[in-house]
């Protein structure tokens, strides 16, 4: 310091000494003062702050602090009481921030959820009584019950909750809070396994989250739906939804964990127990207990470890894993939970392993008690009774194994009372599935259920046989019938009820109309979405908007359940005909047989108006493949037309010998003692790609190709099919009341449609219109308009050819045709049978008639032809069928269809149609009608043109009865005409026998 460099230069060290000694303590002096009168100002305005403080502020601080030192009892009481003084002062703000806190420390702290449940009803009242029922802040409430109620393993009432907030959240949908509702929602519809509309939730989830890019928020939904794109079988959107995960920056140990926890599950159940194993490895040293949910994660990782041991066949350290876990998951969640009865399961799989099925039986009954809240029955005996089933598939699953482990038990005691036992809880399962059936709205959703139950059913059908063969008790033989029916189209019966419920309660034609707009637009919009390589931007409007339509489809059909309650009886009443009930309206000629092909076996139920037979066929080590693989091979030596050209003897030897083995096993035992003429079959699985009439009834030796005269089995029967037992019951009940006019509409567009020189003109401009090009490289169907020219002889009605065939025509006037016929080409959509379509005339802005239009119609027709290709086929849907253009138009109310089951010869099929309108003209039944028409055309046409492809493919479906053709000369006079040739014919023999009776006597 320059000024003490000089007073040095002036004194001496001494006295600069003491100066300096004097200036320092001065300094001490002065700063300690202002230290004191800093330190008393402030203890004043912390007085005056203090004074100024609330009663209720001072208690919500002081909870707070105890809180974070972890001491939340006396915690828990100060926040309670400073949330009650601050609802008093009516402090909103900070009575929800009191609200959070005791959540906080009920919910994540002290993991009570039954308190923390019962303090937020009691917060919810205040908040609506306070705030208003459509408050923010009452939705947050309305949250965070749906969540407690999750923990606690009450889905139903969880859901309810988040409907409720949701309801009041999407006036402003783009929050954080919307957006975890969102998720909370798909995650409840991913255990209910309604896998559809859990990726709609979590997707708009996702994109909300995306919007604010709340990174950490974005790895759970991504690793959520990985779960539901998994478990749908769409492994390409599972593998991308883990990579769009693990792609993003930063990822905190818990994302890390969540990640490779359900990618580990999702490799053990895709047979890479391996790859599951590593993962699982990989998220142990993550799990810090500082973790959110570390508990839960815990249990799920010994889960998965357990099962990856099992996978390799190490039992003791699978067993260890899983004992573990339950351990863990009694802590996290009690004694009543799913979680811990996937657990039960798992190691009750291991007691069965080991032949030991009291062991699995007792496990097995611990994971029911544990799945149902009023289920506490620990003796293995006892069942659930049907009033406490609830929407919870894991009940199904407990159900289905312990009727597994009764079978075992069988099988080692041969008491019968224990496959009776293992029958019951089968039957109790399917049960359970109807309640997880009603809740679904999606059509994809109830299929998928189908397929995912369609094992219990054979097992539950094979049990059911084996119990008839050991008592021969007719009741286990109308089982076999009832489960089989009841297995059966009943995704297809469950939409004609809904539109019968509709027409029934008397719901105005306002609220209808609005269900199928929504449902077309809801279709239309998922082609959208489905396009491949579709922008991000994009893809969300699309997404959004088809969530919003789904959102708004369900609002209306919850208001028609809850404001007509005779809609909701009729919609829900889905009963399936009994064996008896069916033999009651089966003609006296006819016999039905009906398929359940399983994975090991296939079974058959034969029965006519008095009698009724089993029939088992089991496939060669349990393998259903080689079974499917025969009927592929027939069906291609019947339909493939480059395999016949290309290989004619080839084509000649598989048909003959897959056509004569499948009648063997299909139809020669079950019509051994049948002298009937009419054969109604009901189809299962691949079954219902190949026609029954084109079977052969003799081994065919000859290995010359003379398709004339091989055996077929139409020779000796008129052959029909049904979708069931019950649709065909409802068929025949079909249009009781005639809002028809009387006339068939028919339509033939590419009858005069040309290729011509102007074609790319063409494409331009329905490019322009928005056309797909396509439509414009179908050849023409010459044939069809001769087909229409015959018809309008036979049928009075409307008729359209070439340009004038528009599918507007078709909407307008198809309610109110007696009949309908269309002549045309179809574009088959196998991935997504909605979207298969029948062309109209090109020259219009849509020429296409989509299969998800027809679900929206309701026609009066009492026939259907589909003179078109493939209208028959489409994409097999275990358990309900094939998904053709035909079932669409028995969701829309026709009763009789005619169809086709592959690309049929243009020529070939106008002379049988033809033909087949002649015959009904006469009086016949559609089945003997079609039999005919095709016996005829077989026997006028060249060897060439003889084999089945051309004549075989045409099938009735559906309702057989004659059919009135309407009042045109032909069908009013032919059968008077043919009546009175008859009648001079037999005259006239009559009397050629009296004449040579008298000669015979002169001579």
């Amino acid at each position: 310091m320059i000024w003490i460099h000089h007073i040095k230069n002036r004194w001496s060290n001494s006295q600069m000494y003491f100066i300096i000694i004097a200036i320092t303590l001065g300094v001490l002096c002065l700063q300690t003062s202002k230290a004191q009168n800093k330190a008393e100002g402030n203890n004043k305005k912390d007085l005056a702050t203090n004074t100024s403080k609330s009663e209720a502020t001072k208690k919500m601080e002081a909870g707070l602090k105890l809180g974070k030192s972890k001491d939340y009892e006396a915690s828990l009481t100060l926040l309670l009481q400073a949330a009650d003084l601050f609802l008093a002062e009516k402090n909103n703000a900070s009575w929800f921030r009191c609200v959070k806190s005791i959540r906080s420390i009920y919910f994540k702290r002290l993991q009570q959820y039954p308190e923390t449940l019962n303090y937020l009803v009691t917060t919810l009242a205040q908040a609506e009584q306070q705030l208003g029922a459509t408050n923010d802040t009452t939705a947050r409430i309305l949250s965070y019950i749906g969540i407690a109620h999750s923990k606690m393993g009450n889905f139903d009432k969880a859901l309810v909750n988040y409907e409720k907030a949701l309801q009041i959240f999407e006036q402003n949908p783009s929050t954080g809070f919307t957006a975890s509702v969102y998720k909370n929602t798909g995650n409840i519809y991913m255990r209910r396994m309604d896998y559809t509309k859990a990726v709609d939730y979590l997707t708009k989830a996702l994109n909300i989250e995306k919007q604010l890019q709340n990174q950490h928020k974005l790895v759970p939904l991504y690793s959520d739906l990985s779960n539901a794109y998994h478990f749908l079988g769409n492994y390409e959107e599972e593998v991308a939804q883990y990579n769009a995960a693990l792609a993003l920056p930063n990822i905190a140990p818990y994302e890390k964990a969540l990640i490779l926890l359900n990618k580990a599950g999702a490799d053990i159940d895709n047979g890479q127990a391996a790859k599951g194993l590593v993962s699982c490895e990989k998220v142990l040293p993550l799990l810090q207990d500082d973790l959110p949910d570390v508990g839960e994660f815990k249990v799920t990782v010994n889960e998965v470890m357990g099962k990856a041991y099992l996978a390799f066949a190490d039992t003791l350290k699978g067993t260890q894993h899983l004992e573990k876990a339950v351990v863990l998951a009694q802590e996290v969640y009690g004694n009543k939970h799913r979680e811990l009865a996937r657990i039960y399961l798992d190691l009750s799989r291991i007691k069965d392993g080991e032949d030991d099925w009291q062991a699995a039986l007792n496990l097995a009954q611990k994971a029911l008690v544990s799945s149902i809240p009023s289920f506490n029955e620990i003796a293995i005996g006892q069942n659930p009774a049907l009033n406490q089933l609830s929407v919870e598939p894991f009940i199904m699953t407990a159900l289905a194994t312990k009727g597994d482990f009764w079978s075992s038990a069988y099988l080692q005691t041969n008491n019968q009372q224990h496959l009776e036992q293992a029958l019951a809880a089968y039957l109790l399962a399917l049960k359970q599935t109807q309640i997880l059936r009603f809740t679904y709205t999606a059509q994809e959703s109830k299929l998928f259920l189908g397929n995912f139950i369609y094992d219990i059913y054979e097992i539950a059908i094979q049990t059911s046989w084996q119990l008839y063969g050991l008592t021969k008790d007719k009741t286990y033989l109308s089982q076999v019938f009832d489960l089989m029916e009841s297995s059966k189209a009943t995704v297809l019966l469950e939409g004609i009820k809904e539109i019968e419920a509709q027409r029934l309660a008397s719901i105005p034609d306002s609220l209808t109309n609005k269900l199928r707009s929504f449902k077309g637009n809801i279709y239309a919009l998922t082609k959208k979405v489905n396009q491949k390589q579709l922008p991000d931007s994009l893809a969300k409007i699309y997404q959004d908007s088809l969530f919003s339509l789904k959102r708004q489809q369900e609002e209306v059909m919850h208001f028609l359940e809850q404001n007509f309650p005779d809609y909701q009886d009729l919609k829900y009443d889905i009963q399936h005909h009994s064996l008896a009930q069916t033999q009651a309206f089966l003609p006296s000629d006819a016999m039905m047989i009906a398929y359940f092909v399983g994975s090991k076996q296939l079974f058959s139920v034969s029965l006519t108006a008095t009698n009724a037979t089993i029939h088992q066929m089991p496939f060669p080590t349990d393998s259903i493949n080689t079974f499917n693989q025969d009927l592929q091979q027939l069906r291609q030596a019947l339909a493939n037309t480059n395999f016949i050209e290309a290989n004619p003897q080839q084509a000649f030897s598989h048909y003959t010998q897959q056509g004569y083995y499948f009648y063997t096993q299909l139809i020669e035992q079950q019509t051994a003692n049948f002298k009937g003429k009419e054969l109604i079959i009901i189809p299962d699985g691949q079954l219902g790609y190949v026609p029954f009439e084109a079977l052969l009834t003799e081994e065919v030796q000859s290995k010359k190709r003379n398709y004339k005269k091989l055996p077929y089995l139409l020779q000796q029967y008129a052959v029909s099919y049904a979708y069931s037992a019950t649709l065909l019951a409802k068929s025949s009940q079909a249009n009781t009341i005639d809002k028809s006019n009387g006339e068939m509409l028919a339509f033939a567009p590419f009858a005069t449609f040309q290729q011509n020189l102007s074609m790319q003109q063409e494409k331009k401009t329905s490019t322009k219109r928005g056309i797909d090009s396509i439509l414009y490289q179908l050849a023409p169907l010459k044939n069809t308009q001769n087909e229409l020219t015959e018809l309008q002889q036979i049928v009075k009605g409307q008729y359209y050819l070439g340009e004038d065939a528009h599918k507007h025509i078709f909407n307008t006037e198809a309610q109110q045709a007696n009949m309908l016929h269309l002549a045309t080409h179809t574009i088959i959509d196998n991935e997504n049978p909605m979207q298969s379509v029948l062309a109209f005339s090109p020259q219009q802005n849509d020429p296409y008639l989509r299969a998800y239009e027809l679900y929206n119609m309701q026609l009066n027709a009492k026939m259907t032809v589909l003179s078109a290709c493939e209208t028959g086929y489409g994409k097999l849907s275990r358990g309900e069928g094939i998904m053709s253009l035909s079932r669409a138009f028995t969701h829309a109310g026709c009763p009789s269809i005619i169809m086709t089951l592959w690309k049929v010869d243009d020529r070939a099929t106008s002379t049988i149609m033809i033909d087949f309108y002649k015959q009904l003209a006469l009086g016949m039944r559609k089945q003997k009608a079609l039999k005919n028409a095709k016996l005829n055309y077989l026997n006028n046409t060249d060897l060439p043109t003889a084999h089945p492809y051309y004549w075989i493919g045409l099938l009735s479906i559906g309702n057989q009865e004659e059919i009135d053709l309407g009042n045109s000369f032909f069908a009013k006079h032919l059968r008077s005409v043919l009546l009175l040739l008859a009648i001079i014919s037999m005259v006239l023999l009559i009397l050629f026998f009296r004449k040579k009776k008298v000669s015979s006597i002169s001579n």
